[in-house]
């Protein structure tokens, strides 16, 4: 990562591409947890009836279009349903100022982050790890994870 990369978040109408963007993302995850090839009828309506367009942002990264996050604050928890990072700037630093934005957020809040995250996706586990997360529970084929602001 360059130290003068500028990565914002901001929600833009109108932005097309957030399902190839995941699909980019995430298919091979998918599949292994499916344990079954692909299906794009079924992970597209999937993807569209999970997503929340009104908090959804887009990731820029230098200007770039990097990815998109689907963060919700709640009334006890910040959930963060979706972050997406495409393959091209993965590993460059954007997830982590991504991240930081976010428990800005949620300090201001005075809340934790959930995330739940594949199993098969070893990848994003040991990212979330690193930016302070554990695991808090466990399903079949997901971790879900919390980051908790620190107590003053």
């Amino acid at each position: 990562m360059s130290e003068r990369m500028n990565v914002t978040l901001k929600a833009e109408h109108g932005i097309r591409g957030l399902y190839e963007m995941y699909r980019g993302a995430m298919e091979g995850h998918v599949n292994a947890s499916r344990r079954e090839p692909w299906n794009d009828a079924r992970e597209r309506k999937q993807f569209f009836q999970q997503l929340s367009v009104t908090s959804v942002r887009i990731i820029r990264a230098d200007g770039e279009i990097a990815g998109f996050v689907d963060f919700h604050r709640g009334t006890q928890s910040c959930e963060l349903h979706t972050m997406i990072v495409v393959p091209q700037w993965q590993s460059k630093g954007v997830g982590a100022a991504v991240l930081e934005q976010l428990r800005s957020e949620a300090r201001a809040l005075n809340q934790p982050i959930v995330v739940s995250v594949l199993k098969t996706n070893p990848r994003a586990l040991y990212f979330y790890e690193r930016q302070g997360f554990g695991v808090t529970s466990s399903s079949q084929d997901h971790d879900q994870m919390t980051w908790k602001p620190a107590e003053s």
